[in-house]
């Protein structure tokens, strides 16, 4: 039950109270829940997911992505035309007007994707469920998406409606007319992702592992930080600015490979990423220096306002996190802490 609908009920039983009307319940939580009972039952929720494009019915985490077919629509049409509230209109009226209501349905949101939840709740809870497991769903899909890799992509891998390609509206006029009216993208485009079979075969494997951490009701302490970054980690494929994008995988990087406050920064993080990612001594040099180099632009960032403007340093640094990211992945059931982490780390480096 949501809190609106328990509040709701609250409500009804203190206005019939007040009004003298006798009810079944005459004690407030007797009457909250019967009528409880009457609106809990299994639903489905379907949440549209912008610019995510699948291959076929994908079980994720809590949720299952599925497609809004044509087909899909015309089964639902077909329902529609049989429910009983049909009996209170002519035949040709309910027809039209079930017609209305796919028609405009159909062109709304046919064709996307969409993540499922099946649960127990009535309507309002059942939405609140369904949203939260889309959005945690999604931002761990979006960890995989190609907007990790290139500043000037954004990922359209999120709830329909929540976030998208940003518009530019103006008219042109005249003093005594209105030229033209435009609407236009502004800034970064939006990537579309497609998770097909090739990609499967790439990722799956990690994709599967993290959608697996997301249904364990106990996680290691390793698990639980490594699903914290994660998040921040997918935050960075929303971000339109590269100065944002910078910051998020920076801080979702230092929050696996920090040991204490009190270390500096650039050395022990690039370091660790070196040895995380790589075997070989000229790479791990590679690996440092680009990192060291990112962190120069974060520094210029935060301290002196100046955003980033040689993105082909920060290019290279968005393609080596996300191995790093994919390493963190890797060790999610081998360490069972973040510090078992660092002392694997330290290990290798003492050992050559």
């Amino acid at each position: 039950m949501s809190v609106t609908t328990v509040l709701d009920l609250i409500f009804d039983w203190l206005k019939a109270r007040h009004n003298g009307i006798e009810s079944q319940d005459s004690r407030m939580c007797g009457y909250v829940l019967t009528k409880a009972s009457s609106l809990i039952k299994s639903r489905e929720i379907w949440v549209p997911v912008g610019a995510l494009q699948i291959e076929r019915e994908l079980a994720f985490a809590n949720i299952v992505l599925k497609v809004l077919t044509a087909e899909r629509f015309d089964e639902w049409h077909a329902e529609a035309l049989q429910r009983k509230e049909r009996r209170e209109y002519s035949e040709a009226e309910w027809t039209a007007k079930v017609d209305d209501w796919i028609t405009r349905h159909r062109k709304a949101y046919q064709g996307f994707t969409a993540a499922t939840v099946t649960v127990d709740a009535e309507l309002d809870r059942a939405v609140e469920i369904a949203y939260a497991e889309a959005d945690d769903a999604l931002a761990m899909l979006r960890v995989f998406d190609g907007a990790n890799l290139e500043p000037r992509i954004v990922s359209g891998c999120v709830a329909l409606g929540t976030h998208g390609e940003a518009k530019r509206h103006y008219l042109e006029t005249t003093p005594s007319r209105l030229e033209q009216v435009s609407v236009g993208q502004s800034g970064p485009s939006i990537a579309r992702y497609i998770i097909d079979d090739e990609a499967l075969g790439v990722f799956g494997r990690d994709l599967m592992t993290v959608g697996d951490l997301l249904k364990l009701r106990e996680r290691t302490p390793y698990q639980e930080q490594l699903l914290d970054a994660l998040r921040i980690y997918s935050r960075s494929s929303l971000a339109a600015d590269p100065a944002d994008k910078l910051i998020y995988i920076l801080v979702a990087l230092e929050s696996m490979l920090v040991r204490d406050d009190s270390e500096a920064l650039q050395s022990n993080i690039a370091e660790r990423i070196a040895f995380l990612i790589s075997d070989a001594l000229p790479q791990r040099r590679e690996i440092i220096q680009s990192v060291k180099a990112a962190y120069g632009l974060r520094s210029r960032f935060l301290h002196h306002g100046r955003r980033p403007e040689d993105l082909a340093v920060l290019t290279r640094f968005m393609n080596i996190a996300f191995p790093c990211i994919l390493g963190l992945i890797h060790n999610a059931h081998q360490m069972p802490s973040v510090e078992a982490l660092h002392r694997a780390i330290e290990d290798a480096r003492l050992s050559g």
